[in-house]
């Protein structure tokens, strides 16, 4: 690697390109070379090559430091070494290899380093990134918005993308199921509500639901969760209601991914939350059942049963459990949707949610047992001949303020019965 880095400072222009190609090759899956590179000062000598007069110098660069830019320190590296402003310079050269490796060095850099992020909107590379989503090369569009889907984590960022016009390039992309675009989609719409409607206005609710049925994992579940965070206004959820968004959501719950099962739980708690009718309908298309199942095997397993598993698969099924009962929470509201939950035997597995450590999953249990106590007079019988009111009376004195009011919800309605009281 030294003498190779060595031949980046050449005065010969093929020696240059020839050393930055093999640097790019090295980098590309040793994170060894990667960290070498760094602390050979092969990351300036990259830097410098991106002004070079010679197209193909300065894509091997910027392919070079695409790569190298997999390594976390070496993506705070070029951002020191001033490496962003001459890869934003590129984006806007004639040469397509150019944009792509610029392009995917900054959606590297943009990974993990939160300064990135920032400098990258200081520096006005969005609106050039969001030129390249319209390119016509392929792999240019999907790291110009592979940019975008890191960048925007950042939320000043996600009003930069639509004050810019990025919104309706990224639904175009949509409809070739470009993954890195329906992130873009899913985090701009987390907090802005005039995003949302744009979105919606812009027909991007048609692409979203048919990627839902697409084979990928990471498609079916970055659809899901923009949905999610589109319905969180509720003229959206509205729409997507209409448009049948519900039924192919229903579908995923019975995947195998649990990241999925869980996007798509979400999705449905949303739906719930800002479109009541739509709880009638996931009980007339028989959504209720699964629900009812994956938090009774998940609860199970979160209980332990003897299986080893990594803390970040715990973390995903602590959030599927979440997703799920917020989900009957949401769904049982709807009198008929309630009383479905209750018959299909949701009762005992909410009253086992009630025990839980997670307070976000206690409360939406306790939510969901209050509604169905308030909605259903068997409910009420139920719930005290499961001896669940004595763990909901102990929540009182919990220290979580919702669990406290949720536990008090519970006990007001369960009071409608005389025995109850």
């Amino acid at each position: 690697l030294r003498p190779l880095i060595v031949l980046l400072n050449s005065a010969s222009e093929e020696a240059q390109s020839y050393a930055a190609g093999a640097l790019m090759n090295c980098a590309s899956s040793d994170d060894a070379n990667r960290i070498e590179i760094r602390e050979l000062q092969g990351i300036n000598s990259l830097i410098s090559l991106l002004s070079s007069r010679v197209d193909v110098v300065q894509a091997r660069a910027a392919g070079a430091l695409f790569n190298c830019a997999l390594n976390a320190e070496n993506q705070e590296e070029i951002r020191l070494l001033d490496g962003l402003k001459p890869l934003i310079a590129l984006l806007a050269s004639g040469s397509e290899e150019c944009q792509a490796n610029a392009a995917g060095a900054m959606m590297n850099c943009a990974l993990n380093d939160a300064k990135t992020r920032e400098d990258l909107i200081s520096l006005g590379a969005i609106p050039h990134i969001i030129t390249l989503l319209l390119a016509r090369n392929v792999v240019v569009q999907t790291r110009a918005a592979g940019v975008l889907f890191n960048v925007t984590v950042y939320e000043p960022a996600r009003h930069e993308v639509r004050r810019h016009g990025g919104i309706r390039p990224l639904i175009s992309l949509l409809w070739s199921r470009n993954a890195n675009a329906c992130g873009v989609i899913m985090n701009i719409c987390e907090v802005d509500e005039i995003t949302r409607k744009e979105v919606m206005e812009a027909d991007g609710l048609k692409p979203l639901t048919a990627l839902l049925l697409s084979p990928s994992d990471a498609l079916q579940r970055r659809a899901c969760l923009a949905l999610a965070n589109l319905c969180l206004t509720p003229v959206v959820a509205i729409a997507c209601r209409e448009m049948g968004v519900l039924k192919p959501m229903m579908s995923l719950l019975s995947s195998r991914d649990a990241q999925v099962t869980s996007a798509a739980a979400r999705g449905i708690s949303v739906c719930c939350s800002s479109d009541p009718p739509a709880a009638e309908e996931l009980r007339l298309l028989g959504a209720l059942k699964p629900l009812v199942h994956l938090l009774s095997k998940h609860v199970d397993a979160g209980r332990g049963n003897g299986a080893e598993s990594t803390a970040a698969e715990e973390d995903q099924l602590a959030v599927l459990r979440q997703n799920v009962a917020t989900a009957l929470f949401n769904a049982s509201g709807n009198p008929e949707a309630a009383t479905a939950i209750r018959e299909l035997g949701g009762l005992k597995t909410l009253g086992s949610c009630v025990n839980s450590r997670d307070k976000i999953l206690q409360a939406s249990a306790l939510g969901a047992l209050a509604n169905i106590a308030s909605k259903d007079k068997i409910g009420r019988v139920d719930i005290r001949e499961l001896d669940l009111l004595k763990r909901v009376v102990r929540l009182l004195e919990s220290r979580d303020i919702t669990v406290q009011l949720r536990a008090t919800d519970v006990i007001l309605n369960c009071a409608l019965d005389s025995e109850n009281r």
